[in-house]
């Protein structure tokens, strides 16, 4: 039961304080969101990573976690469905280009 929820709390961590680190560099709002959510996605990949997960449900599960951190960082409702898609759409193309790579 731990590992389900470690996820959602390393992201969360991550997407906070990428955020914090934006604002108090000047960041604009979008551009804070952006990055809180990007964090959050990279954290929240990593970790579900760890646990076993396909690729794609790393990717529905990153994807949740960039919602929530977009969301958290006060974003609307279209702009978090953006960010969390962009980050989604990032991964996908990472893992079809390793994929055409093939073993090294």
């Amino acid at each position: 039961a731990t590992v389900k929820y470690a996820p959602n709390g390393a992201a969360k961590a991550a997407g906070h304080a990428a955020a914090a680190a934006a604002k108090a560099a000047g960041a604009s709002d979008a551009k804070t969101v952006r990055l809180a959510a990007a964090a959050a996605f990279k954290v929240a990949a990593y970790t579900a990573k760890g646990t076993g997960k396909s690729n794609d449900e790393v990717i529905m599960v990153a994807a949740g976690a960039a919602a929530q951190a977009a969301k958290e960082t006060g974003a609307q409702a279209d702009q978090v469905i953006e960010v969390s898609a962009l980050e989604a759409g990032k991964m996908a193309a990472e893992a079809a280009r390793e994929a055409g790579r093939g073993p090294e």
